[in-house]
């Protein structure tokens, strides 16, 4: 028996606001990463890091460490195979600008947040 007022019940929230935070930051990144993939849109890389992180930031504390993980693997994973060190710390940098951005509050989307990162052509405008 659970006390709905208690430790156990209170634990299990969090773990549950934990688990959906995570899975959802994975989902945020996948699509980000499969757009990227299909608008096929070189120049548009650090605006989809960008965005990922916003988003799956933007879903709370355990979305935002979430981000951080899988920004981190990717780079370093990046790294491994072959990508250079100067892109891997720009790739960082978008991945860090959208989670602070996410953080603040002022924005409400990833896109809005993200802009500065957006290239300048190519890029269908409903991302």
């Amino acid at each position: 028996i659970v006390n709905p007022n208690g430790e156990t019940h209170s634990r299990l929230k969090e773990n549950i606001k934990r688990s959906e935070q995570s899975a959802g930051a994975f989902l945020d990144f996948t699509k980000n990463y499969f757009t990227l993939l299909k608008e096929n849109v070189k120049s548009a890389d650090k605006y989809f890091h960008c965005k990922a992180n916003f988003e799956a930031g933007n879903r709370g504390i355990y979305g935002e460490d979430a981000a951080e993980f899988l920004s981190n693997a990717h780079e370093n994973t990046d790294i491994f195979f072959g990508d250079s060190k100067k892109d891997s710390v720009a790739d960082q940098r978008a991945n860090i600008f959208g989670r602070e951005m996410a953080r603040s509050k002022r924005y409400n989307s990833g896109q809005e947040a993200c802009a500065i990162f957006r290239p300048k052509r190519g890029l269908d405008e409903k991302y």
